[in-house]
């Protein structure tokens, strides 16, 4: 269900891109309020879908999302112009609201919880394999049908998502789950990560590496060019970068270790690389290009590595039942580090140089190890 799930994901994003550029040239705002049209509705609605997820059936909750992510797919198809495609784009938005919480409730009522880090893993290997395969097959797509042939591909796989959810056992509503007011369902959400040490810190962890990622990660392009490589080291570099999170994701299907001890190595590890990468362009060498992808490649795996055990840790410490609102909350709250991490790197980049968004981010990322550490000795898991 996942892999045409996500595929569905990337492709939008290559078909919407070449629609909005080509097509209408459509101005640079409207680029950015795309972006705030994906980003907004989970974190505003994302909190009450989740209180619905832990009300409703899974497999139904699975099965409806998707369908509306086909629906709305389908409206791209006839959008005149950039702000209603913005508008329909939001509306597929509010249907992953459902999804995303749903799909990670949906782990831990399958998956007994010395396999959740395996079964994470293999969840994000399936999103990494889409994330690298999507932008060849969505220009090969382009090759053969425009923008709005592709939503109509990008539709039916959403389709084809919904048709193997059906095939999932029923997954009822978890216990302890009722059909209060919403606000009420929502606050014991809310009073469950305020209680839970290990809740609080997981969701920390994730949020702080998920800003230190954002704070480099729209720097890339200009990093590559200062270090004097061309645009097709660019493109090489996401692709390694992706790669490098494939074979992480699928390096944790056998492993055993604990949770935090992994977010801990791999923050330091990630870390080193992605300062070193910053200090190299501010003292302004250039770099070679094979060097340059192995470390990318590294980058993307310690990264990957590391993210896995903390979701993992979330699904393990939620009791049955409120599986979807604490899912929700861990997405809204990453979600509002991308509205402030971003504009921290650009600024950084203006007032120092490219590098230093990424020197500031590996130091982030090593400060993200150092808070695993503290949670460990303290006895927060693994």
């Amino acid at each position: 269900m996942q892999a045409p799930a996500d595929l569905a994901d990337w492709l939008d994003m290559v078909a919407v891109g070449a629609l909005m550029a080509f097509e209408w040239r459509a101005p640079s705002v409207a680029f950015a309020w795309a972006a705030v049209a994906v980003a907004v509705p989970p974190m505003t609605l994302g909190l009450l879908a989740g209180v619905h997820v832990d009300c409703w059936p899974l497999r139904r909750t699975m099965v409806l999302s998707n369908l509306g992510r086909a629906g709305a797919t389908l409206l791209l198809i006839a959008v005149p112009s950039w702000p209603w495609l913005v508008a329909v784009v939001a509306l597929r938005a509010v249907a992953d609201s459902f999804f995303s919480p749903a799909k990670q409730a949906a782990l831990p009522a399958l998956v007994p919880p010395e396999r959740l880090i395996a079964a994470n893993g293999l969840s994000q290997a399936v999103n990494q394999a889409t994330k690298v395969a999507a932008p060849a097959l969505g220009a090969a797509a382009l090759l053969a049908l425009d923008p709005r042939g592709v939503f109509a591909v990008n539709a039916a796989m959403s389709g084809l998502a919904a048709a193997i959810a059906l095939t999932l056992p029923p997954l009822a509503p978890r216990p302890g789950t009722g059909a209060g007011a919403v606000w009420a369902e929502l606050r014991e959400g809310l009073g469950l990560v305020a209680r839970s040490r290990v809740l609080r810190g997981a969701i920390g962890l994730i949020v702080a590496s998920t800003f230190a990622i954002f704070v480099y990660d729209t720097q890339i392009a200009p990093l590559v060019r200062e270090l004097g490589l061309g645009e097709e080291a660019f493109g090489l570099c996401l692709a390694f970068v992706g790669g490098g999170g494939l074979l992480g994701s699928l390096g944790l299907l056998g492993l055993r270790a604990g949770p935090l001890g992994i977010v801990a190595a791999t923050g330091v590890g990630s870390g080193l690389l992605i300062a070193a990468l910053g200090l190299q362009e501010m003292r302004g060498a250039e770099a070679a290009l094979l060097p340059f992808l192995a470390l990318s490649g590294a980058v993307g795996f310690l990264s990957s590595v590391g993210r896995v055990p903390l979701r993992a840790m979330v699904q393990e410490a939620t009791p049955p039942g409120m599986m979807g609102r604490v899912a929700a909350l861990v997405e809204a709250a990453s979600l509002s580090a991308l509205l402030v991490a971003p504009f921290l790197g650009a600024w950084l980049a203006e007032w120092l140089s490219v590098g230093a968004p990424f020197l500031a981010g590996g130091l982030l990322m090593i400060g993200v190890a150092a808070g695993a550490m503290v949670m460990g000795r303290r006895g927060g898991a693994g």
